[in-house]
């Protein structure tokens, strides 16, 4: 699915994947920045955001972190 990333170059489209596992976690990726995360189904929402930031913080993401955060969880719902 798409999302829209917002950078320091503007805003762009991006594709974000989503695999569901068997034993209850979620792997989402952003190949465009280089960048993936595990998440556990069994976590809050607000636990889960809270380790999307730091991940893409980690991995030095120069956009709107709390923002994409917010979106990568708004589509993990969706599936």
């Amino acid at each position: 699915m798409a999302i829209l990333l917002d950078t320091n170059l503007g805003q762009k489209d991006t594709e974000l994947y989503i695999t569901h596992t068997e034993d209850g976690r979620v792997i989402v990726a952003i190949p465009t920045i280089h960048w993936s995360a595990e998440l556990n189904t069994s976590d809050d929402d607000m636990l889960k955001n809270e380790y999307i930031q730091a991940s893409l913080h980690y991995h030095m993401y120069e956009g709107d972190i709390t923002s994409l955060a917010d979106k990568i969880l708004e589509h993990t719902a969706k599936c």
